[in-house]
C-alpha cells in the first residue's frame, strides 16, 4: 500500500527535494518539538537553580554573631545649655 506521498509524487520528479522533505517531515517536527522542549525547560529552569545555588552559598558564608547589650543607662546630671552673648548695640561697632 502506498502512502500519501507516494501518491501525490507519482508523476512528478522525485529527485527535485520536495518528495525527500515531505518524507522527513515527521522526523523534523519530533526533533524539532524534543529541542524546544529542552530550551523551554533550561530556560524555566536555569533562573530556579541559580537562585538556589545563591541561597546555598549565602547560608554558607554568613557568620553568626552575638551581641550582649550591657548596662546603656545615661547619666542623669543636668549640663546646662551656654549663656547666650548680650546682643551687640546697633550703634557700636564689633571691636
Amino acid at each position: 500500500m502506498s502512502d500519501f506521498d507516494d501518491i501525490i509524487f507519482r508523476a512528478r520528479n522525485k529527485e527535485y527535494g520536495a518528495f525527500v522533505l515531505r518524507k522527513k517531515y515527521n522526523r523534523n517536527v519530533i526533533i524539532s518539538l524534543l529541542i524546544g522542549i529542552m530550551l523551554m525547560f533550561s530556560a524555566i529552569m536555569t533562573p530556579y537553580l541559580n537562585a538556589k545555588s545563591l541561597v546555598s552559598r549565602h547560608e554558607h558564608s554568613e557568620r553568626h554573631v552575638e551581641i550582649v547589650l550591657q548596662d546603656l543607662t545615661q547619666p542623669h546630671e543636668y549640663v546646662a545649655p551656654p549663656h547666650p552673648d548680650p546682643p551687640l548695640s546697633k550703634y557700636c561697632p564689633a571691636s
